[in-house]
């Protein structure tokens, strides 16, 4: 097959650009030529400027009451349809969010084919919009299928670089001087952090001595914060902003405490680590509360909402779970299956 010129339509949190640029390298291998183009991209914290090409266009929330959005929208249309023009690609893959809006809507104009990819168990609104006219949606909750219009393949997530590096338990703990005789609690709020999170963990610490934690916090401030923290209540920790090497993180874990976002959750499931997952509250179209019945379904994870927890319920959720957290790792391991790979999907166009 002769090497192609792919568009990425990507944009905003890491949940929505992790899969697009692990889609990215394995096109690269492949001797395809990839070009990402979306909204901010060009100061968004979760995407290398250095190593991937990119053009940046406007785009604006959809609030349909604001001028912004429908100016905002039609200057990112007009880039987008200028880029093309330029780039002249085979086919398009976007990632939802409004970041891509501009570039679908270009995409469609210009009667270039198109793929969809859905990581979430609830379709995005800008996903949603442009299933029925795509070559097909790429979808990880089986779920999702019957709530979109258009053609499906249910895909496996493509997990960011490195996952492909399974560490051991021992060997990961090692890597973070960590005691390997005590369980590890692996604690993040996703891409973004999770300002909740960390409060409930700086509140619960003195109740969690009997584990050694392992916090990425999305800030330096809380970075700071809980260091000083755990080692004024003698809990041994790693604390960090953030952590590239995810692969390492989720093989010294026992147990996650985290947001239900579609990118950690297949993380979570692809390392069968058992999970707390706290629902971000405000998640458009509550789609973390149903990526986390996903796993409570396979009895690998509890979801406990957000107003449930305080310094004296969450120590007790977690020594609730310990005794079961072979039973739920063993369920995780069970439930996995082999599906298609979104890159083999796309050898068709």
């Amino acid at each position: 097959m002769d090497n192609r010129k792919v568009i990425i339509a990507a944009g905003g949190t890491g949940g929505h650009l992790f899969p697009a640029i692990s889609l990215a390298h394995q096109l690269e291998q492949r001797g395809d030529a990839v070009l990402f183009v979306g909204g901010n991209l060009s100061n968004n914290p979760f995407f290398d400027q250095t190593r991937f090409a990119f053009r940046e266009i406007s785009c604006a929330r959809p609030t349909f009451k604001s001028p912004a959005f429908p100016l905002g929208i039609a200057k990112g249309t007009w880039q987008s349809l200028r880029i093309f023009k330029e780039f002249n690609p085979n086919f398009l893959v976007g990632f939802g969010s409004y970041y891509t809006f501009p570039s679908l809507i270009a995409a469609k104009m210009m009667k270039i084919p198109y793929v969809i990819h859905e990581q979430n168990s609830v379709p995005g609104r800008v996903n949603r919009l442009f299933t029925q006219s795509a070559c097909f949606t790429a979808v990880h909750f089986p779920s999702v299928i019957e709530k979109i219009k258009g053609n499906c393949h249910i895909v496996e997530m493509p997990l960011r670089p490195g996952f492909n590096a399974h560490w051991g338990k021992e060997e990961a703990k090692q890597a973070y001087g960590l005691s390997p005789s005590l369980p590890v609690i692996l604690v993040f709020g996703g891409s973004q952090g999770a300002e909740a999170i960390n409060q409930l963990l700086f509140d619960s610490a003195s109740g969690l001595k009997r584990f050694q934690v392992l916090h990425f916090t999305g800030t330096e401030q809380w970075n700071v914060r809980l260091t000083e923290h755990y080692r004024e209540v003698g809990l041994k920790a790693v604390v960090k902003p953030f952590e590239k090497e995810m692969a390492k993180a989720w093989g010294a874990a026992d147990l996650v405490v985290s947001r239900a976002g579609a990118a950690s959750i297949a993380e979570q499931l692809e390392m069968a680590v058992p999970g707390i997952l706290i629902p971000y509250p405000y998640a458009t179209d509550g789609h973390q509360d149903a990526n986390a019945d996903y796993l409570v379904s396979m009895e690998g994870a509890v979801k406990v909402p957000q107003h449930l927890l305080n310094p004296e319920t969450f120590p007790e959720i977690v020594d609730s779970i310990y005794p079961n957290l072979d039973h739920m790792r063993d369920a995780l391991i069970g439930q996995k299956k082999e599906k298609l790979q979104l890159i083999d999907c796309l050898e068709v166009l």
